[in-house]
């Protein structure tokens, strides 16, 4: 018995350091694997990020930090976050950057354009941005982009016009740039101008589909629906299923006659989505125009009842209970009509005055008024987040912000709301 043990120890013996090369040589395998996976996203999120696809970026960094937490992922995640928009975490990121090295200048610097991207251009920050501009920042494209953005999300659209023509003269071919500037020119009424970028920017990238696509768009809402159908039409090819492509190109067909045609891609667009707001307007107008009165009044319905602010459907609507004999419940939506319209002209007349005079709270204040009273909630926080931007102490601005909070369930914003309207002035 003894002489057996000995002989499994001893065979044991000789077995157990290859049983440890073994099992190195599979966690070195392991190791060496999930960093390859790690360099495989790194490398996936560089090509993203060439190609301003700063969603799939992010994506690609998230798995890559799963491997990787150096503070030079963690810095390029934070950034990559902002750029798609996701403020949140890109503030958890750079959280991070600063556990791991402090407080450094491109963490200073990243916080300044997570700042001001969304609008935020207290205490200095515009300036101290602008002064890195001027200085010819290494960043400066990247401060540019941010402050673009902010100035655009709290409408002080000259701020954002001159940003981005400063970033134009740095990058000509800038697809975003052109894009957004063009967005700026619609805004300010230019719209020789912004038809000049939209073209440039295909120019530029013929393969870029989100600039096709925004020049399409602004072909048929200015009565070009023949040149803006052959841009529609190569977009269904690449997007078969793209919901502002069918409706665009919809409308398109409706305004060349083909009524039949454009029907047939609303009923297309419905079936993937039922509540498609203005697929159903657009399916209304179609079925009223064709003297089907009772199918157009169907159709409306349901549009008015997911939107009830929508003008041009409350219109039809209006219309369609006239021919149908419905006198009463037409003059409803007649009178909610006259208040819709006046509400429109008033924000349009606010849109060109906030054009001359950038900094007053009074003038972004009551446009944000008036969008939230229309159902137009994200325009109206901007609106009045610009507001705040012009005049932090702005004591009407605070009360609405308070009461729409209250409303929506978010008691917590009331009250700071609240809070900051007791202790202001009238402004």
């Amino acid at each position: 018995m003894k002489n057996q043990q000995s002989d499994i120890k001893n065979q044991l013996g000789r077995f157990l350091p290859v049983l440890c090369l073994l099992a190195l040589a599979a966690f070195g395998a392991y190791f060496l694997s999930r960093q390859l996976w790690a360099a495989y996203h790194w490398q996936a999120a560089q090509t993203a990020l060439e190609q301003s696809d700063f969603v799939q970026a992010q994506a690609h960094l998230r798995h890559c930090l799963e491997v990787r937490r150096d503070p030079k992922s963690q810095f390029l995640a934070a950034r990559t976050a902002r750029r798609a928009g996701d403020y949140g975490e890109a503030a958890q990121r750079l959280g991070e950057c600063e556990r791991l090295e402090g407080t450094t200048p491109a963490v200073l610097l990243e916080q300044l354009l997570l700042r001001s991207q969304h609008g935020d251009f207290t205490a200095g920050v515009e300036a101290q941005l602008w002064s890195l501009v001027y200085q010819n920042h290494p960043d400066s494209l990247l401060i540019l982009e941010a402050m673009a953005q902010g100035y655009i999300y709290t409408y002080r659209l000259r701020s954002a016009q001159a940003c981005l023509e400063r970033w134009l003269q740095q990058q000509p071919d800038s697809v975003q740039a052109l894009l957004w500037r063009a967005q700026v020119y619609e805004s300010l009424h230019s719209y020789d101008k912004a038809l000049n970028d939209y073209r440039r920017a295909v120019a530029v990238d013929a393969a870029h589909d989100q600039a096709r696509l925004q020049l399409a768009v602004f072909l048929a809402f200015s009565g070009r629906a023949d040149q803006a159908v052959e841009h529609f039409e190569r977009l269904r090819q690449r997007q078969a299923h793209n919901s502002q492509v069918l409706l665009g190109l919809a409308r398109c067909r409706d305004s060349q006659g083909r009524a039949n045609e454009a029907a047939q891609l609303l009923d297309e667009l419905l079936r993937q989505n039922r509540q498609d707001i203005p697929a159903l307007r657009e399916r209304g107008k179609i079925a009223l125009h064709a003297g089907q009165e009772a199918e157009a009044e169907e159709w409306l319905r349901q549009c008015l009842a997911l939107d009830p602010h929508d003008q041009e459907a409350t219109y039809l609507f209006a219309l369609c209970l006239g021919k149908r004999g419905k006198k009463e419940e037409a003059q409803v939506y007649w009178t909610r009509l006259e208040r819709i319209d006046a509400d429109l002209e008033r924000l349009e007349v606010l849109n060109r005055a906030v054009g001359q005079a950038p900094e007053n709270a009074v003038l972004r204040h009551e446009a944000g008024v008036i969008c939230l009273r229309n159902g137009q909630e994200q325009e109206g926080l901007r609106w009045l987040a610009g507001a705040l931007q012009v005049d932090p102490q702005y004591r009407p601005t605070h009360q609405v912000l308070a009461a729409y909070y209250q409303r929506t369930g978010k008691p917590d914003r009331a009250a700071h709301h609240h809070q900051l309207a007791s202790r202001s002035g009238e402004g």
